[in-house]
């Protein structure tokens, strides 16, 4: 959008000569930390690449994904770039690059969890994590809460998705739904494992 506060931000940008990228780094293989606690990911070298084809430095800021619109709104970050799904509420309230990827959900259950997710009604009564302000959270919302197949307190809202599979791992919770990416990486690192997927395409 060609907006007044638009051009006043690319021309701070460019005065500056450094682009804020906010990130929620706890999302592989989009954002997330080596074990060297370098950032690294899709997202990353995708954001550096950008920064570099404009000529600018990229500052990342790692932050929780529910905080990443208010930072936007705030100015405390330029850009967001984390996995974000569009929306139309989120199209309200900010600009949209272009679709460069699609992706689906799946469902994570600890390892030999004994169940399989293949339509809402399988997650009947189960506690479900996710994480807040995710398109994750809205489908739970939508699909399990609001037709009654869970009460809404077994819908748990995480800030990072490490803690909700955490809480999952301790038993805390029965699943938990992510996209699929994520999901795999979280497999490869032990202890959960795949019970379902391609309900949120």
């Amino acid at each position: 959008n060609e907006t007044g506060t638009t051009d006043e931000a690319w021309n701070r940008i460019q005065s500056a000569g450094k682009l804020v990228a906010g990130t929620s780094a706890d999302y592989p293989p989009f954002a997330y930390y080596t074990s060297d606690f370098e950032l690294d990911g899709y997202d990353i070298a995708l954001i550096n690449a950008i920064g570099a084809e404009l000529g600018l430095q990229v500052e990342i800021k790692d932050m929780a994904f529910d905080g990443l619109d208010e930072a936007l709104a705030l100015g405390q970050i330029d850009v967001a770039i984390a996995a974000i799904s569009v929306t139309p509420e989120r199209e309200g309230l900010v600009d949209f690059t272009h679709v460069y990827y699609i992706g689906e959900d799946a469902f994570l259950g600890a390892e030999g969890a004994g169940f399989t997710v293949n339509a809402a009604q399988d997650l009947a009564g189960q506690k479900v994590g996710v994480q807040n302000k995710s398109v994750y959270q809205d489908w739970v919302e939508n699909n399990l809460v609001a037709t009654g197949l869970i009460p809404e307190k077994n819908l748990q809202e995480y800030a990072q998705i490490s803690q909700a599979i955490a809480d999952l791992q301790l038993g805390r919770i029965d699943t938990v739904m992510l996209d699929l990416k994520p999901a795999q990486a979280a497999v490869l690192s032990g202890g959960v494992e795949i019970v379902g997927q391609g309900l949120n395409r």
